[in-house]
């Protein structure tokens, strides 16, 4: 039985290697995406409550699942699997700002989780693992659910993020601060900030690397609120002068 297995005891080629089987995924889930945002749209608000309650449940589950699996197959290491990359925060996060519907814990979960969760898909490190097996299904669950969480938010609830655009670039720069000397003390890569993960050949050296990174994801946040920001705009443009 490989469902329970980790990628170091599989046998060789037994994965997809993110082939045809990761794609026919992908085509899935983008489809999920847009029936469970349309659907979402068409419940009262109580049920909208039920229905998000039920993914802040589920996304604190989905982490303390991987952590008890990698634990239990002899696997979990402090340099690797702390709940300190982006994507692990947010499963943390995103249901704090679900239960306390805060606006800036909204807007910050809005800007990291549905960009890490893109990011996650794009370059997935599922490497052998197979469909039908433990980590595939809670990899895929878990990030589906992080890009879920804040569409239905501005698409269902027409949530708007905040345009604190310096504040979100201060805790970017912030995290990867801190991440940084994390990774000094644990010998980690948290955040990414040391170097890209292992499946993505790409090495510039320090300090351009950190420096590049910290850009790049600076650059996604921006990209994030940038439409929310050009929107206000020319709303305030369009409404008549009051001299």
């Amino acid at each position: 039985m490989n469902f329970w297995k980790h990628e170091s005891e599989l046998p060789e080629d037994i994965g997809n290697r993110l082939g045809l089987g990761y794609i026919l995924t992908l085509v899935f889930l983008i489809a999920l995406l847009f029936v469970l945002v349309w659907m979402y749209r068409k419940l009262g608000k109580k049920r909208r409550r039920t229905f998000m309650l039920t993914l802040a449940v589920i996304m604190p589950l989905m982490e303390a699942s991987r952590i008890v699996w990698e634990s239990a197959v002899g696997q979990f290491e402090v340099s690797e699997d702390l709940p300190l990359q982006i994507c692990r925060i947010m499963l943390v996060l995103q249901p704090i700002a679900i239960v306390s519907d805060n606006a800036r814990i909204k807007t910050f979960c809005y800007a990291f989780g549905l960009s890490g969760a893109v990011l996650a898909f794009t370059f997935p490190p599922l490497g052998n693992y197979p469909l039908l097996s433990f980590q595939y299904i809670r990899y895929v669950i878990s990030h589906f659910i992080l890009a879920l969480a804040p569409l239905l938010w501005v698409i269902g609830e027409r949530f708007r993020p905040r345009k604190d655009l310096r504040i979100l670039l201060g805790a970017v720069l912030a995290m990867a601060l801190l991440m940084l000397g994390i990774n000094s003390l644990l010998g980690s890569n948290y955040f990414y900030v040391n170097r890209l993960p292992g499946h993505v050949d790409i090495d510039f050296g320090q300090p351009w690397y950190f420096i590049a990174i910290t850009a790049f994801m600076m650059l996604v946040v921006t990209l994030m609120v940038l439409p929310f920001m050009l929107r206000k705009s020319k709303e305030d443009i369009g409404k008549p002068s009051m001299s």
